[in-house]
């Protein structure tokens, strides 16, 4: 049976953090972020692993999971090029930024045949995520949604691509509706306590499907002046403001006013659950973002996966299953946030939610 495969990207420098922070210890074992969502992963079932990385970085990675990760589960790399793009398009002169999620995703598509997850290499997503969307992703081979051959996951050099590739491309032909999945979070379990954070502020339907999804930036928990005058002009009062003591609010690019979010605000963490026909689906509209961005913003234009999931829900070709998480999710989106990142992670341990030492 084919089992779902997990994708990580991990191509990213993190210009805000510096440095290579997918690589940093973040415990006294010398353990990574990273070790943790491998761990979880394979607790939950996953057994193939692909990581979406720069070639100057595969010794690294090579060196940190060969006596880890590497002794438990399988292991595959896939590269994001700048060039990788469709006959007929060039990149453009000065462009050196990556071309976004869903090309990098795109990158293991002759690795990659059946359902698969993706995460981001520099988050913490806790071990119920990695349950709830393993479980789902089963589920869709059950039902035989998974478009893929009998493995899953296929090497670039075994010689079966062109065969997997007419298996795939034949079961897409059903026109069926596409089930996905996303890992929802409460957004307090999001933020940074250094400064704003970036997120996918979902909508969610009544029966738990993902009905929109807008990136919201400079989000950040704000202390309330009982004096503060709100972007209506009135002032609160003492009894409607420092009894909260605080709000979650996001900055508008347009106006700079600040408008407040509710304490359960679902939001997105890139964590997804997809099967092949969401692969078909970036690969199809590649070519028309391209032709698109290279008119009106050629050096930075992106290609989001939330672009293409939003695409198929108006379309009708997909929903998304939002699998809810009481998790809190931790990352390093700035410096400062290692040490809270690690005296969580060892409060963890210390609970017997990890053992001392991940890998043995």
């Amino acid at each position: 049976m084919t089992k779902p495969a997990l994708i990580i990207m991990a191509a990213g420098m993190g210009s805000r953090y510096g440095g290579l922070k997918q690589v940093d210890p973040v415990t006294p074992e010398g353990e990574i972020l990273l070790d943790f969502s491998l761990y979880d992963a394979m607790m939950a079932g996953f057994e193939d692993v692909v990581f979406i990385i720069r070639k100057e970085h595969r010794e690294a990675f090579d060196n940190l999971l060969k006596d880890r990760a590497g002794k438990h589960l399988s292991i595959h790399y896939a590269y994001q090029e700048l060039s990788d793009l469709p006959e007929g398009f060039e990149v453009p002169d000065g462009r050196t930024k990556p071309w976004g999620t869903c090309h990098a995703v795109m990158a293991c598509r002759d690795i990659v045949k059946g359902p698969f997850a993706v995460i981001n290499a520099d988050d913490y997503y806790g071990p119920s995520a990695f349950m709830q969307i393993y479980d789902f992703l089963s589920s869709a081979i059950s039902s035989g949604d998974n478009h893929s051959d009998n493995d899953g996951l296929t090497s670039k050099d075994s010689g079966n691509n062109s065969r997997a590739s007419e298996i795939s491309h034949e079961i897409l032909q059903d026109n069926k509706i596409s089930d996905f999945a996303m890992v929802g979070y409460m957004l307090p379990n999001t933020l940074s306590e250094s400064g704003h954070v970036a997120r996918g502020v979902c909508q969610i339907s009544d029966s738990g499907y993902l009905s929109d999804i807008v990136e919201r930036t400079k989000i950040m928990r704000r202390h309330i002046d009982p004096n503060f005058k709100s972007n209506s002009g009135s002032v609160e009062t003492k009894n409607s403001v420092s009894q909260r003591g605080s709000e979650i609010a996001y900055e508008d690019g347009e106006t700079g006013n600040w408008i407040p979010l509710s304490e359960d605000t679902i939001v997105s963490m890139n964590f997804w659950g997809f099967t092949q026909s969401f692969m078909k689906a970036m690969i199809d509209n590649f070519p028309a973002f391209l032709e698109e961005s290279l008119k009106t913003d050629p050096l930075k234009a992106e290609y989001f996966l939330p672009f293409i999931v939003d695409k198929m829900i108006v379309a009708g070709s997909a929903r998304v299953k939002v699998l809810p998480s009481k998790d809190r999710w931790y990352g390093m989106t700035y410096k400062e946030d290692k040490p809270l990142v690690t005296a969580a992670l060892q409060s963890m341990k210390d609970k017997g939610l990890y053992p001392d030492k991940l890998w043995k």
